[in-house]
Formats: structure tokens, sequence, C-alpha cells
């Protein structure tokens, strides 16, 4: 038997269901896409902001582009996470790398001139430490997309009729 309401009992009104509505779709949102491409793009520019050091114009712009590329920032997190407790030991090769490129008289001629835009300076590119991890970053980046695009489980097309059909 269905329970009648008693007027005790407010009804349910529509703007509530709408809300209630919503806050998926916000989590969704503000969490990116979780297709196995946004995941992998959170997670390999995750790694390149975890590796980078935080106090610069670089990690900000990284994590802007995740925001707005659509990449999982749920993983993308996790993995920055990580990749700062990898860059303790990427480091060394970092500061290497960053002050051959530094040093070399096409790496100083480039530098000195982007210097002299206004944003240039905040992206600390001139601390070899940065330009290496930045360097490593760029190269990890696609491998680690791959992989992680490659282990993402997929759902069948069939799958996928069936989900947007109940919504």
């Amino acid at each position: 038997m269905e329970r009648e309401k008693s007027a005790a009992e407010p009804a349910e009104k529509p703007q509530e269901r709408e809300v209630q509505g919503c806050i998926p779709y916000l989590f969704e949102c503000l969490l990116g896409s979780w297709s196995p491409s946004g995941i992998a793009l959170g997670v390999a520019l995750g790694l390149m902001i975890g590796l980078i050091p935080k106090a610069n114009l670089v990690a900000l712009v990284l994590f802007v582009l995740m925001y707005l590329s659509g990449g999982n920032l749920l993983f993308g997190l996790a993995s920055g996470s990580l990749g700062t407790l990898f860059s303790r030991w990427t480091g060394p090769l970092a500061d290497t790398w960053g002050r051959s490129i530094l040093s070399s008289p096409k790496g100083e001629a480039f530098f000195s001139r982007a210097f002299e835009y206004p944003l240039v300076p905040w992206t600390d590119l001139n601390n070899s430490v940065v330009l290496g991890q930045f360097l490593i970053g760029l190269l990890l980046f696609l491998p680690v997309f791959l992989f992680i695009w490659g282990i993402c489980p997929r759902r069948s097309r069939s799958e996928r009729d069936r989900t947007k059909s109940r919504e």
C-alpha cells in the first residue's frame, strides 16, 4: 500500500528537485571528465605539476590548463602528490639539464631575450631546477598519458546507450 502524505509532511518542491539534480553535475564539472582520455590527461598534467617547484607561474598555468582541458582533477591532484615525491629523486638530473641549457650560448641568448617580457620572470625558468623539472615533465607527458589511457577501462557502445537511456 502506498502511504498517503499527511498534511504535516511538506510536498517536494520543483526547485528542490532541480537543486538535487544539479549536485552531481556540479561535481562532474569540478572534477573533470571520467573518460579514459580525461583521466589520462589529469594524471599526465598532475605529474608535471608535481615535478615542478610550485612557487611559479608554470605550475599555475599547468593547473589551469588541466582544469580547462577537461582533465580529471581528482586523478591530477593524486598524481601531482606522487610527482612531488618523485621530484626529490629527479632533482639532481633536473639541475644538470637546466644548468647545461641555461649556460649554453643559445640558451643564454634565448632566456635573456625572453625575460624582457612582463610575465616570463614569474615562470622562474631561469632556475636550473625549475627548467630541468619542466623538461622532465614534458618528456614524461606523452608516455604517461598513453600508458594511463591504455589501462583505463572502456565501456562498450551498448553500455553507454543503456546508461543514457536511463537518464
